[in-house]
């Protein structure tokens, strides 16, 4: 016999049968036509949040950011394409996030956007004000996390300080436990800055364990 939880929200609950989300809605053209169809909603476009609540007041809303990536503007996130190495090296050159060979930045999937260090909470504090802050004024209930990846998958090795030394971090081995332990660090400070919000959010993550053991301290 399973004795159920008691359930306290936000979200539907799903306990006795499935439910759907979606994950994305880059091509919902009428928001209002599907609201009712979805509990939850990973991706939302702020445009769509209006029709959405309108037509389904119980559905759960997430802002979509990556990790540790740059997103750009929080309106307009095309921008985090656009504002390559030479930017950041003249704005931040201690955020950026380095493979071995100290000059190629780690890159995740191909993405031209700026991978930025774990560990330096001014980059945690501007990704809070830069999206989630602006994430809970608009009504959002959360934020959708993605590429929370515990394998160093991309062969990040370390950084250059504010005096322009090189502090190498991790091997830019996949399986290596200062990356995990700092990956779970991160994901701790991120959820803590998200209950203080004047809004609280949720965090969502998008999660690949990889490699590291469940019963790890980093898991």
């Amino acid at each position: 016999h399973i004795t159920r939880p008691a359930y306290t929200g936000p979200f539907t609950n799903t306990w006795t049968n499935i439910h759907r989300f979606l994950t994305f809605d880059y091509k919902i053209e009428n928001p209002s036509a599907v609201a009712q169809k979805y509990d939850f909603v990973w991706g939302a476009n702020y445009k769509n949040l209006a029709a959405y609540r309108a037509a389904n007041p119980h559905i759960v809303l997430s802002y979509y950011f990556p990790m540790h990536r740059n997103h750009g503007d929080f309106i307009d996130t095309a921008l985090g394409k656009q504002q390559g190495l030479d930017y950041w090296r003249a704005l931040h050159p201690d955020w950026v996030l380095y493979k071995c060979d100290r000059t190629t930045p780690a890159y995740e999937y191909y993405d031209p956007n700026m991978p930025f260090i774990l560990t330096d909470p001014t980059i945690m504090h501007w990704m809070v004000q830069s999206f989630a802050a602006p994430a809970a004024q608009y009504g959002y209930d959360a934020i959708a996390l993605d590429n929370v990846n515990m394998d160093n998958m991309f062969g990040a090795c370390g950084s250059y300080d504010k005096n322009g030394q090189w502090v190498q971090r991790y091997t830019g081995k996949t399986n290596d436990p200062q990356w995990q332990a700092d990956v779970a660090n991160w994901i701790a400070e991120m959820r803590e800055a998200l209950r203080h919000l004047s809004k609280p959010l949720l965090l969502i993550s998008n999660l690949d364990p990889g490699s590291a053991a469940i019963d790890s301290a980093s898991m």
